[in-house]
């Protein structure tokens, strides 16, 4: 598949992320009474290098990846690495078809009290990435 099916495709995994995100965003929103953040499919993701797909958090880059195999986990994780800005978490999410979702972050995972962050690139299943997803916002939130 390439070209405009692969394109649909991919719009396709975007917008079935965000309809799986939105509403955990608007109800911690909504239950911290913060203003609600809107994710969408980035618009200027055809047309510049290095933008993520779905905006709408700024602390999160989040890119979606919907394809046929995983032959391409590596390329679209550098991808990924390198549309994520200062302070956002880059986030791949990809599924192949027929198959969960999965997710690989660099994240936090500890501070060393006046020492050194340390990171961790992880790949969780799609139950473990909410349960991280929802702290995270949380947090961001607070």
């Amino acid at each position: 598949m390439g070209g405009k099916m692969s394109r649909e495709k991919g719009a396709r995994g975007e917008r079935e992320i965000i309809a799986l995100l939105q509403p955990i965003v608007t109800d911690m929103c909504e239950s911290l009474d913060r203003p609600v953040f809107e994710l969408r499919r980035n618009p200027s993701q055809r047309f510049a290098s290095k933008q993520y797909d779905v905006i709408g958090l700024p602390w999160i880059a989040l890119e979606v990846k919907r394809v046929e195999n995983l032959s391409g986990l590596g390329s679209w994780w550098r991808q990924t690495l390198e549309a994520t800005k200062d302070r956002q978490t880059p986030v791949l999410v990809y599924r192949p078809n027929h198959v969960a979702w999965k997710v690989r972050i660099r994240t936090i995972v500890a501070v060393v009290k006046g020492g050194p962050h340390i990171r961790m690139t992880m790949d969780l299943d799609w139950d473990t990435f909410l349960t991280w997803f929802k702290a995270k916002l949380f947090v961001e939130l607070s």
